[in-house]
């Protein structure tokens, strides 16, 4: 027996939640599915004696991952109707009154055998979070369990909150440090229970006290600008900050910094510089008072690289842009200062690869090797005038959509490359983006045509990410 069409779209739509393993990636949405690509699938719940009159929900995730919204109600008489899974998922179901959940997983798909659900108890934990003078707070409140997973929800406007579906276990409940004093208790939640209590200010702010530091480097001329900052284990909290201070002359240049912290207070350490060689630094929480020293590397080759690009048929540098550069995982981003951007510390004799992008122009790729080192290179790429955007088009499986015609208003823009890649260029901001459907179809949706404002997603360098599937 076939579920209803609407079961059967939310379902599909539910998939887009499958595949967030590409990076940054969002599925967008597709397909007009034929009953012919959709396949049943038969859940069978294991319920507790009890408790036959559960609302359940259902949700597709991959494995490992948490609940990423309900695609359908579960409804003993009709099955879920899905399209042909290429790769293992993970089916979760849970009550709406987050005191019962199960998870199995899905190994293929089409598939004759029911899915067995076993639904365990779970607690809640609920309460009220109030200033000192008893009024509600509207703030994020996080619950940190015994296995280091941290739960977070946003209190209404009355101060009130609810973590559903936790395991049994204790938690560490808080809510961000307030002039007050920070709200903090440990609360045990109980499996099949709701567990109300109150939050209110506790002081926990300690004496005063620094975390000191030291910098140096290899041949010890390093003497760059450094700023060193602290983050507190509280995400709400700002950070100190201080720059480094150097001394010396020559081969003997010391820096140090001291920034101010609470004792007993843990927090981690970030930094930030004006190039971009390699530093080695201590960045696991610490806790104050304490001593950390940070590693500047400069014995690698290295150069300089400065980028200024400009308007295809003018005269005039592009400003404001903004440019990303990689040479392995990291990916940097610089915006441009007086129309260039000045990347110190590039690596010499490895291929670099860069994207530079400017509103109301198409971005520009390459890839270049600086071969001197201790010199200067500078970068002019010609970007064409109007609205233009990186495309990249990927299957399920992170293989590229190679030789794929894509579509602006209609109107034919381009074939991907082999990689999948193509830039798109329009005198004018187009409406709409298609994909030829004898070649591939859009996973998720109603069409092979989106809006372009609803594509969102980047990947490290810039470009807008489909997450596609062949047609069968």
């Amino acid at each position: 027996m076939h579920a209803p069409p609407r079961l059967a779209l939310l379902a599909a739509l539910g998939l887009i939640a499958i595949f967030p393993s590409l990076p940054l990636g969002g599925s967008v949405a597709a397909g007009d599915s034929p009953d012919e690509h959709l396949f049943p699938l038969n859940i069978h719940p294991v319920l507790p004696a009890h408790q036959h009159d559960l609302e359940l929900e259902l949700c597709l995730v991959q494995p490992n991952e948490a609940w990423t919204g309900a695609i359908a109600e579960y409804h003993p008489d009709q099955p879920l109707l899905l399209p042909r899974l290429r790769s293992s998922v993970e089916v979760l179901l849970r009550s709406r009154d987050g005191l019962w959940a199960a998870r199995a997983t899905l190994g293929t798909h089409p598939s004759q055998e029911p899915l067995s659900l076993p639904l365990k108890p779970r607690g809640i934990l609920s309460g009220v979070v109030l200033s000192a003078d008893g009024a509600p707070m509207h703030c994020l409140v996080q619950a940190k369990g015994a296995d280091g997973v941290t739960h977070t929800v946003a209190t209404s406007d009355d101060g009130t909150f609810r973590f559903a579906w936790l395991p049994e276990g204790r938690y560490q409940v808080m809510s961000p440090l307030t002039v007050d004093g920070r709200c903090r208790q440990e609360v045990l939640a109980i499996a099949g229970q709701e567990v109300h209590f109150q939050l209110e200010p506790k002081p926990t702010q300690g004496p005063e006290t620094e975390i000191i530091g030291q910098v140096q480097s290899s041949s010890g001329e390093y003497c760059e600008s450094l700023k060193v900052k602290l983050w507190p284990l509280d995400l709400e909290a700002a950070p100190a900050q201080a720059n480094v201070q150097w001394t010396g002359q020559g081969g003997a240049m010391e820096g140090s910094f001291k920034i101010p912290a609470t004792v007993g207070e843990r927090y981690v350490v970030a930094l930030e510089k004006a190039d971009v060689l390699p530093t080695f630094y201590n960045h696991a929480p610490i806790s104050a008072p304490s001593q950390i020293s940070i590693f500047c590397e400069d014995d690698a080759p290295h150069a300089e690289l400065v980028i200024k690009p400009q308007i295809e048929g003018t005269t005039s540098p592009a400003e404001p842009f903004e440019v990303a550069i990689t040479w392995d995982e990291q990916v940097i981003w610089r915006d441009s200062l007086d129309g260039e951007v000045r990347i110190e510390g590039a690596p010499v004799d490895r291929p670099i690869h860069w994207m530079v992008r400017a509103s109301g122009a198409a971005p520009a790729y390459g890839e270049l090797t600086l071969n001197q080192p201790n010199t200067l290179r500078r970068l002019a790429p010609a970007l064409s005038a109007g609205w233009g955007e990186g495309l990249r088009l990927t299957l399920p499986d992170g293989a590229p959509a190679s030789h794929v015609a894509v579509y602006l208003d209609g109107e034919l823009a381009g074939h991907t490359d082999s990689e999948g890649t193509l830039t798109l260029k329009s005198d004018a901001r187009p409406s709409f983006l298609s994909i030829d459907a004898a070649h591939l179809r859009m996973f998720g949706g109603v069409s092979t045509t989106q809006k372009l404002d609803s594509l969102r997603d980047r990947d490290d360098l810039g470009r807008l990410l489909l997450v596609l599937l062949p047609r069968d």
